[in-house]
């Protein structure tokens, strides 16, 4: 939206794609700023985002980051050569593998996050209070309408509350 102008749920969401790439551009740039060893593309990036949280088997994977089981097969295995990422067999039936971070995968994220934090907190801080506060109001809106669409541990959409 721009200032004087009303909003309007199509015109913001076209705002919304429209800053997709800058934003994009902003969070490989920082994440391929690391020494050599702990670059991350952005698909490993979201996989190790998706594993620091817990283990999870392929199958989730695949759900969670809207991708197909074989691209998770290759990018596991890429994050398993480099030592960010390990398959375990799950307890009690050794066919179930689940993928869990190593914990130089959680510092190699932890790395890349802090480079991303601190590039965001530079543009942040060129936007004027009020309008870092308003941003800082819909961001929080959009993260929890988001949040309603991601898969919960069934892979149906989780029913999370509403405020409204």
């Amino acid at each position: 939206m721009t200032a004087g102008r009303a909003s309007s749920p199509a015109g913001d969401a076209a705002a919304l794609v429209a800053l997709l790439p800058a934003l994009g551009r902003l969070m490989g740039e920082a994440i391929q700023a690391g020494a050599e060893a702990e670059r991350l593309t952005v698909a490993q990036y979201r996989f190790l985002a998706h594993l620091a949280q817990c283990d999870r088997m392929s199958g989730e994977l695949a759900r969670c980051l809207g991708i197909t089981p074989s691209s998770v097969t290759t990018t596991v295995d890429v994050l398993v050569q480099r030592g960010f990422a390990e398959r375990r067999g799950a307890p009690g039936d050794r066919r179930y593998i689940r993928v869990r971070a190593t914990g130089c995968g959680r510092a190699v994220l932890a790395a890349a996050q802090a480079r991303m934090l601190a590039r965001a907190e530079e543009i942040m801080g060129r936007l004027p209070d009020a309008a870092r506060q308003r941003l800082a109001d819909g961001l929080g809106a959009l993260a929890t309408a988001l949040t309603r669409d991601e898969p919960g541990p069934d892979g149906r959409p989780d029913e999370g509350e509403s405020d409204d």
